[in-house]
């Protein structure tokens, strides 16, 4: 699997998704919980599908809509929503696995 860059936006962006507590990832006050964050965030997307990590990056990282996930990948538009669910819920549960 090719290296996630995680930016500290990017990391807020999964830790809101995933349903974290809202904590400001940027500043001094919080930097042992960023790193942590920062550890558990490749873990957590590790242990995805190769379906819903290749849909997570294409949807978070490149900013593309599902519609264009969809045609991209070949698949309906309610079967990316439906990995891209998975891929939260999965995040969302792996992440708390990994703090």
């Amino acid at each position: 699997m090719r290296e996630i860059p995680f930016s500290p936006e990017m990391m807020a962006t999964l830790g809101l998704v995933a349903g974290l507590d809202g904590r400001e990832l940027e500043g001094n006050s919080n930097s042992g919980y960023v790193n942590t964050l920062r550890e558990a965030l490749p873990k957590a997307m590790e242990e995805l599908t190769d379906r819903q990590r290749e849909v997570a990056i294409l949807y978070y990282w490149e900013q593309m809509t599902q519609e264009e996930i969809a045609v991209r990948l070949k698949l309906t538009q309610p079967t990316v929503n439906e990995h891209l669910n998975r891929a939260i819920n999965n995040l969302r549960e792996n992440i708390e696995k990994h703090l």
